[in-house]
């Protein structure tokens, strides 16, 4: 018969499991609800949606593990083998969700996936083995988990996994010409703190509860960022446009470089839309490559391009002009048939008055 204390401790550990449970069981859900609606979007390529919906499944399958593991921990010893499945999954599965979510918000690279996967692959392998040898982790013949001599791997694996992570972060910011990089690595920084959290203190499960969280808050932030860029030029789009316009101050000492593809039109009727979007794309490539350091670029109508330095000085944007002529010259040679750029640039406090003084005059410095 059980003591009055032992049974308040046990009634006190199942209340605890069931709630750990309930929260986990809701987390899930609203993940299997955002995998319905990655799969069903289409804002992402689909090889990002892939590695999306694979970040997800990855994660649930680790959620329902520690479930097991949570209820199984001190049970009869006919329950040691599940309790043991569910610890090889958890740990074997764990460092592979960061390597999926940094592929599903950036681009693949093979090589550079293969440097970062040696480490978890070996914790894989190690984990496998630790059914029957004390190395990751171990369950003792009265069903009690414990840490292997190893463990140091799993959180090792785990840590690189999460660097691959913020890699693809920050060039996720860099690649849609994003300058608020707080976003990102608060929402970085909040998973990595979640995931030490449990690592310190075990009985604190908390960090896939996190992911859950993080796997969601990153899915709208990559979503708020693809519908910032124009789908043909990789610029920024209109809307965009308008809103970082708005955005300047009358104080700021900002430049506007506005750009108009000469004859577009003829050249696209002459030679068809297929040349008339390599000529489009081939002008964004040249104003990414000479203005990318100093301002934002838009495409902001048919054949019209625009960016806006707020920090630049005049000498800055005279180099950044001289840098896109020399870029579409090189274009020019290849495709002789690419049309001329009309360019006019201003500064807001010279001439101007307000933002759109100065857009104005450099829609009319384009024609001098």
């Amino acid at each position: 018969i059980m003591e009055k204390g032992e049974w308040n401790i046990g009634q006190k550990r199942f209340i605890m499991q069931l709630f750990y449970s309930s929260v986990s069981c809701i987390g899930i859900v609203a993940l299997l609800i955002l995998e319905h609606i990655a799969r069903k979007s289409d804002t992402m390529a689909v090889a990002h949606k892939r590695f999306f919906c694979l970040s997800i499944w990855v994660t649930i399958i680790v959620m329902v593990s520690e479930i097991v593991t949570v209820f199984l921990e001190g049970a009869a010893a006919s329950y040691r083998i599940p309790h043991i499945m569910g610890n090889v999954l958890g740990f074997a599965l764990s460092p592979l969700i960061p390597l999926l979510i940094g592929c599903a918000i950036g681009e693949f690279h093979k090589n550079s996936l293969i440097l970062f996967g040696i480490l978890p692959t070996l914790n894989l392998i190690l984990t496998v083995l630790s059914v029957r040898f004390p190395i990751i982790f171990w369950v003792d013949a009265k069903n009690m988990y414990m840490r292997g001599n190893a463990f140091w791997v799993y959180v090792l694996a785990y840590s690189v996994a999460f660097v691959y992570l913020l890699v693809q972060t920050l060039l996720l910011t860099k690649c849609y010409q994003n300058s608020n990089r707080s976003i990102p690595l608060v929402l970085f920084f909040f998973v990595g703190f979640c995931a030490t959290g449990q690592v310190i203190v075990p009985w604190l499960h908390i960090s896939w509860l996190c992911v859950s969280f993080a796997i969601a808050l990153y899915y709208m932030y990559y979503c708020d960022l693809v519908h910032q860029i124009d789908a043909l030029t990789g610029l920024l789009n209109r809307r965009t446009y308008e809103y970082n316009l708005h955005e300047i101050k009358s104080s700021d000492k900002a430049a506007i470089i506005l750009f108009d593809v000469d004859d577009f039109k003829n050249a696209n009727d002459m030679y068809g839309h297929p040349f008339g979007d390599y000529c489009l794309t081939a002008v964004s490539s040249c104003i990414k490559k000479a203005f990318f350091k100093i301002g934002l670029c838009f495409r902001i109508g048919g054949d019209e391009f625009c960016v806006i330095a707020k920090k630049a000085n005049r000498a800055a944007v005279e180099r950044a002009y001289s840098r896109f002529l020399q870029e579409i010259e090189l274009m020019r040679k290849a495709e002789a048939r690419l049309p001329m750029v009309s360019i006019g640039y201003s500064f807001t406090g010279d001439k101007s008055e307000s933002i759109m003084d100065a857009v104005f005059e450099a829609d009319q410095n384009m024609y001098r």
